[in-house]
């Protein structure tokens, strides 16, 4: 399904900008 691609490729975004911000900003 393309909303199910749509719902994962939006996820691995997430997951990505907050994977930079904790090496960009250690809490």
């Amino acid at each position: 399904w393309g909303l199910y691609d749509i719902i994962g490729t939006c996820k691995n975004l997430v997951a990505d900008a907050e994977s930079q911000q904790d090496l960009l900003h250690p809490v």
